[in-house]
């Protein structure tokens, strides 16, 4: 019996995980400028203070 309600379980939590993961979807891309040097970069991570966001999302790792 406890195996039939493990299997159960199992079985419950394979397909929530899987609910889940079908409804991930790929980072928007973002071009950030710095605000000391004017360079820009294309980046799907937050970067650190000093760039800022100017333009997005995008995507691609192009920004365009």
């Amino acid at each position: 019996m406890s195996l039939r309600i493990g299997f159960g379980l199992t079985l419950a939590a394979s397909l929530l995980l899987g609910a889940v993961v079908v409804q991930a979807a790929p980072a928007s891309w973002w071009l950030y400028e710095s605000a000391s040097t004017g360079r820009t970069m294309c980046s799907n991570v937050p970067q650190a203070s000093g760039w800022v966001r100017v333009a997005g999302p995008y995507n691609n790792g192009g920004c365009r």
